[in-house]
């Protein structure tokens, strides 16, 4: 009877040291995986910067009252592309799920911003 407490103990034991080894490894994955991530994420905000600058290099050609309106428009691109860098900078989850979702939702909102980008300069860019 003893033997066999002996043997739960040591195979609980066994089980918790295997467990933290587990556990340790899907932290070093997950860490691994989120940097990969933000290096991708940080490589296409920076894509952005550019096609908004050589957009912004383009209207200069256009009439004063086509220039304010791709301007502001422009802007609001630029801002938008800002909070994605200042997201992407400051997210501290630890929780899987909770990563998944935020990284479904950072996709959708960059998603987005590349769509308009090229949308704008699409719409109103128009070689002439």
């Amino acid at each position: 009877s003893t033997e066999k407490k002996e043997e739960k103990v040591n195979e609980a034991i066994s089980n918790v040291v295997v467990a933290n080894q587990e556990l340790a490894q899907a932290r070093l994955d997950s860490a691994r995986e989120y940097n990969a991530y933000r290096a991708e994420v940080e490589a296409k905000l920076i894509e952005n910067d550019r096609n908004i600058a050589n957009l912004k290099i383009e209207i200069k050609k256009e009439k004063k009252d086509a220039r304010e309106k791709y301007d502001k428009e422009l802007e609001e691109l630029n801002q938008k592309n800002e909070k994605l860098k200042l997201d992407i900078h400051e997210y501290k989850g630890s929780v899987a799920d909770k990563w998944e979702s935020f990284k479904n939702s950072f996709n959708h909102d960059m998603d987005d911003l590349g769509k308009s980008i090229s949308e704008f300069a699409k719409n109103n860019m128009k070689k002439k």
